[in-house]
């Protein structure tokens, strides 16, 4: 990838696929951009009416709009934006009803409202740590509205939040705790976690899940390559021993056939292994490692997208460093 008129290193920042664009925005800069790959060339996203809150803010995509909600900057932050590409605009939102200022939280595009969860914030107590709640955003209306009661107790820091269909899971594999948020009768459902990875973190989840249309595939951790989930048995099963490295904060993506797992912190390995990509193909139930010709210098808690034809990869490493620009483009 070009690194010409681009975004600068950074980590912990946002990274999503329009369908001609990836956008990365927030992390440890306040600025966002956008990359074409058809033309390997980057954009400045516009600055006027952006959201507030640039250090570990929650996002997603709706198919029309980048919604950035939470964050830090000097203090938590509920407040947020939607990005219009078309129009390349940033729209504020509304923050009436919407959940209480925090940065780490979790969002997810049910099809038809974000659904925000978790992160770290003040609590009721006035201490500081993790947050067990959240809210529902329309943006076709700009309001939120509340969660059902009796969200599940899961390390609000570190969720997982996965759609569906007409579900969310919200699940913690620190916590071993997670339920099922029916988008339909407006409930939660109870969602086992026995057999589920064991692994934990503090600034994004540790482990790479991927819904693939009948099954949730979990991969990382340091014991283990993962589980898979099936919602209709309820029931977590191992799988196959793969990568010879466990990893923590990876990235991954599915692939609609594979899932694409890269980087992380290594356990059981040097500290720079010759490959750190690997693919896990569930119709075979196996592993098949990423080619390590030309691959990017590895980090941690890096950024990925899917395009539909490659993974994109930007960013990584640490906060205290303020990240890194690494990138590159794997096509399987």
């Amino acid at each position: 990838m070009s690194q010409l008129n681009g975004p600068g290193p950074r980590v912990h920042h946002l990274m999503e696929w329009t369908g001609s664009e990836v956008l990365v925005w927030g992390g440890t800069t306040a600025n966002g951009f956008a990359w074409s790959p058809v033309s390997n060339t980057w954009r400045a996203l516009p600055t006027m009416n952006q959201p507030a809150g640039w250090q570990r803010p929650g996002g997603t995509w709706t198919g029309t709009e980048f919604i950035v909600w939470g964050g830090y900057s000097s203090t938590y932050q509920n407040t947020g934006a939607r990005y219009d590409p078309a129009a390349n605009v940033w729209r504020s939102m509304s923050t009436v009803q919407a959940p209480s200022a925090r940065w780490s939280a979790r969002l997810t595009w049910t099809g038809s409202e974000v659904m925000v969860f978790g992160g770290y914030g003040t609590l009721p107590d006035a201490g500081v740590g993790e947050l067990n709640d959240g809210a529902l955003y329309n943006p076709a209306l700009d309001t939120w509205r509340a969660l059902p009661s009796g969200a599940p107790a899961i390390g609000g820091a570190t969720p997982t939040l996965l759609p569906i269909g007409n579900e969310v899971l919200v699940f913690s594999t620190c916590a071993q705790a997670g339920a099922r948020l029916s988008l339909t009768s407006n409930q939660w459902l109870p969602m086992s976690m026995t057999n589920s990875p064991n692994s934990c973190g503090s600034s994004q989840p540790p482990v790479v899940s991927v819904w693939t249309g009948q099954e949730v595939l979990s991969i990382g951790g340091p014991v283990g390559s993962g589980a898979r989930y099936s919602p209709t048995t309820d029931t977590w099963s191992p799988l196959p021993a793969g990568p010879p490295c466990q990893s923590t904060y990876q990235t991954g993506v599915w692939t609609g056939r594979e899932v694409l797992v890269w980087g992380g912190v290594r356990y059981t390995c040097p500290s720079n292994p010759p490959r750190v990509g690997y693919r896990f193909r569930p119709g075979t139930n196996t592993w098949v490692p990423m080619s390590d010709v030309g691959q990017p210098m590895w980090e941690e808690s890096s950024s990925s997208v899917w395009t539909g034809t490659e993974l994109v990869l930007f960013g990584g490493g640490f906060s205290s460093a303020g990240g890194s620009t690494v990138s590159g483009r794997y096509r399987p």
